[in-house]
Order: C-alpha cells, then structure tokens, then sequence
C-alpha cells in the first residue's frame, strides 16, 4: 500500500489552521470594536450632563436658629429687616437700632459663643465632603441637580441669568458648593430653586469672603471662613454665618423654617380620655338597689304581735270572756 506523501499537507492540518486562523481574526476584530466602542463612550460621556456626587445636609448644631452669626465685628447701615437670631462675638453690634428683628438679639452672650463653635465644625464638615463636579468660576445661567460642586478658586455669579437648582421634586435633596477662595455675586443676579429645592438645603461652603451685590437675591446657607458683606438692597433666603465680620446695608435676610412642623398626636388625646372616664362613673347608680333591700323591715315582721299594745283579734263571746288584750283570752275557743 502506498504511503501519503510527507510533503503533502492533510486534511486533518488544514482544519486545525483555520480555525486558529479565524479565531485570531476575529480576536483582532473584536479588540478594534471595543476600542472604538470605547472612545465613542469617551465622547458622549463628555459631552453628556453627569450626576455630582451626592451632598450631606451639613450640620449647623446651635448655629442652626442665627440669621447672621459673627465671629468677629458686626456693623448695619440703614433699615434692614431680619427674620432669625443674631449674635456676634465682638459686643459692640453696631446699627442694631434699625434693624427690624423676628428673632433674638445674642450679643456676645453663651448662646453665640457655642453657635460660633458650632459654625467652626460646620466648615470643617462641609469642606470634608467631596471631592465634588468641577465647576466654572461663574454659575450664572446653569442649572443644576443635587450634589456637590467645587472650584479650587472663586466662585460667581456674574451673568443677568440666574444660576437655577433644581431639586428633581425631593424635597430633601442637598446641594453643596465649596470655593476655594471667595464667592462674589454681581448687582441684580440671582439664584433660583425650582421642583422642592429648598434654601435650607442649599451650603455655599467658602474658603475666604463673601460678597452679595446690590440688589441680587441670594439663596443658601453662606458659610465664610472670613469676612462677608451684603451690598444695598441685597436678599438673602438662607443664613449668613460668618467666622469673620458681617457688614449690612438695607437688606433682607429670612432664615427659612427648616425644622420639622410639630406632630398633632397631643390635641387628639383628650378626646379619647373623655369617653374613658364617663363608664368609670356609671357602676354608681348600681349601688342604690344593692343597698335597699338591708334597710327593708318586712323581712323581720313576726306572724304574731309582739307587743300587747293594741287588739290583735277581734274579740269572740261575751264581755265576760276578757277583752281580747290577753293573748290567751283572744285565741281561746268557745265550748
């Protein structure tokens, strides 16, 4: 039988080397795929908006209840209306005259100096959170969705457009804003809140001062490592806690009603204790046929008088038989 020549490859060979062959093509078609699938990701990723990283209610302990906290001078010119407490560390608070206060007037007394304590651990807390999305040096016409934003230098608000936070309908949802340096907004610009954000929720976390132009609304706990100044006219929805000095002029400051309403459980409790009371007094009644019965004297009659006061009997026979007065004499009988 003749032998297959050596130099003549076989079937068995080839069908091995395909496929190898295949596999290596398509291995290399699959990586060319991938790669591009992934630098196509690269790019919408880029060019899409990206969730920030989620932000905690920073807490503000005993400075909670301050509209404007001071840990240093605090000065007002001019009529400025203030919703909150007030409180500085220097005592002589100068302008307080007219200013219109719902709230207490602190003055350097124990209630500021723990409020001020507090403020020092709040920055601390708000500057630990993060890192959080990069964001321009001017926010005016963005709007944004919670979380945290930082800038390793200012931030502004210096555009006509507001700079819009929207809560996304949770009422709970926090935004965190920390700058490096100081925050500025410029005359007539604004911040707005839309969907349940509440200024209760929104902390502007600032690494030196602050300064709210003329005539722009504001809103947000301010939180200055250093000095703040509102300029004529400027409104605040929020607090301004300050570890340097606060400067006023004619402005409105209202620190929202963040707490929790009080529940209604107390006004619905007496009602159910009224009912409670009413069968404890109904046995009473009950007590009086319980005792007529003792006080009843029939039940001590004898059959006979006992007593030979009156006739028991009316008398038979002739008067000669007696009376009838004698027991003896009234049951005798005649012969």
């Amino acid at each position: 039988m003749a032998s297959v020549p050596s130099t003549l490859p076989s079937p068995t060979r080839r069908t091995r080397r395909d496929p190898f062959r295949s596999v290596g093509v398509r291995r290399t078609t699959l990586c060319g795929v991938a790669m591009v699938a992934a630098s196509s990701l690269v790019l919408v990723s880029a060019g899409s908006a990206q969730a920030a990283p989620a932000a905690t209610a920073v807490p503000l302990g005993t400075a909670e209840p301050f509209a404007v906290l001071s840990g240093s001078s605090f000065s007002n010119t001019g009529p400025t209306v203030i919703a909150g407490d007030i409180g500085a560390s220097d005592p002589s608070m100068v302008g307080t005259a007219s200013i219109t206060l719902t709230g207490t007037n602190h003055g350097n007394d124990s209630v500021t100096a723990s409020a001020n304590a507090a403020l020092t651990n709040a920055l601390v807390s708000a500057a630990g959170q993060g890192p959080g999305d990069t964001i321009s040096a001017d926010l005016a016409g963005q709007t944004l969705t919670p979380g945290i934003y930082t800038s390793a230098s200012a931030l502004s608000i210096a555009g006509p457009t507001p700079l819009v936070l929207d809560g996304q309908g949770d009422p709970n949802a926090v935004f965190l804003f920390q700058a490096g340096s100081t925050l500025i907004t410029q005359p007539g610009t604004s911040v707005s809140l839309i969907n349940g954000a509440t200024a209760c929720n929104v902390f502007w976390q600032v690494g030196s001062s602050t300064t709210l132009g003329v005539n722009s609304v504001f809103r947000g706990v301010v939180l200055t490592l250093t000095d703040t100044t509102m300029n004529t006219g400027a409104t605040l929805e929020g607090s301004v806690l300050s570890s340097g000095a606060v400067s006023l002029d004619s402005n409105t400051i209202i620190r929202p009603a963040c707490a929790t309403p009080p529940t209604t459980p107390p006004t619905t409790t007496p009602p159910t204790a009224t009912p409670t009371a009413t069968p404890t007094d109904t046995p009473e009644p009950t007590a009086t046929p319980t005792g007529t019965p003792a006080a009843a004297t029939p039940t001590g009659t004898p059959d006979r008088p006992t007593t030979y006061g009156q006739v028991g009997r009316v008398p038979v026979g002739s008067v000669d038989t007696g009376d009838g007065s004698n027991p003896r004499e009234s049951t005798s009988t005649t012969p």
